[in-house]
């Protein structure tokens, strides 16, 4: 095929989709509720977790397999015959999990549900589970590096909304892990140079066992995200200074490493931990 062929090509694959998801839209219109504006995060926890609409199995089947149109065409079907609005179709959880929507289509890496869900109910991103995950948390915890880039994308196409602040990139569940926490506790690896590359800060977040994910890649001996980390160290030094004294120091990880051998790189760390102690000491 030519070049002149695969141009060809792309402008009409790129003209089905903008028709395809102009359709998409028109159909998800027919289903707004246009009487209320209630944000889903704020219909969601008004009431408790007893008198919450359990979401309905075959929608959540849609969601689980992930293809846009079956799902659109389901919501269709579901509020026909609940006379139900798309905002309190969108309020359902599962139970006893409480994952929303989209909490279910990143779980399972699609990314063409993640990025329809988003578009048209942002408000989803700042949902939690009952274990106090994001939609980002699962995401990164199943190494779904397209869903963690997409999701991450919309937090810098979202600048400056209201909700901007509590965008998961840096937020922890209940054990206190960012998602690059579960990223690198699964072993995720692309995932998780993925969320160091977004957000530097996320690796100096310490969990609930006193561990930041730097921790974590000290105490595995994972040379590369050291490297990616504190390549960046300079903008984010009295971070790394309080993880060098306090909680589960990156001095016990470093030490523990060192006496199985370390790596040269961890040396290097290793000393210039020393060093910046030393210094600490001094100031104080």
């Amino acid at each position: 095929m030519s070049l002149l062929d695969l141009k060809v090509e792309h402008r009409v694959r790129n003209r089905q989709s903008a028709i395809l998801w102009k359709e998409r839209l028109r159909r998800l219109k027919s289903l707004k509720d246009p009487r209320t504006s209630t944000p889903i995060t704020n219909a969601a926890e008004s009431i408790g977790i007893q008198q919450q609409q359990i979401m309905d199995l075959e929608l959540w089947e849609a969601a689980k397999n992930g293809d846009v149109d079956n799902f659109i065409t389901c919501l269709e079907i579901f509020s026909k015959y609940n006379d139900a609005p798309l905002s309190t179709i969108f309020s359902q959880l599962t139970f006893p999990g409480q994952d929303t929507f989209l909490h279910v289509a990143a779980g399972y890496g699609h990314e063409d549900l993640v990025s329809f869900i988003v578009n048209h109910f942002f408000e989803l991103v700042t949902c939690r589970n009952h274990k106090g995950d994001l939609a980002l948390h699962l995401a990164a915890r199943a190494g779904h590096v397209g869903v963690v880039a997409m999701l991450l994308r919309v937090e810098e196409e979202k600048e400056g909304n209201e909700t901007q602040a509590k965008f998961p990139c840096l937020a922890v569940n209940d054990d206190g892990n960012t998602a690059l926490h579960e990223a690198m506790l699964y072993n995720h690896k692309d995932v998780a140079n993925c969320l160091i590359e977004s957000n530097i800060e996320a690796a100096y977040y310490v969990n609930k066992q006193g561990k930041s994910p730097l921790y974590l890649a000290v105490e595995s001996s994972e040379i590369e995200y050291v490297s990616s980390i504190l390549h960046g160290q300079s903008e984010n030094m009295h971070l790394l200074d309080e993880q060098l004294t306090k909680g589960r120091s990156l001095m016990h990880a470093a030490i523990r490493i060192q006496s199985i051998g370390m790596p040269p790189i961890l040396i290097q760390f290793f000393r210039i931990s020393r060093i910046v102690i030393f210094g600490l000491r001094l100031l104080h």
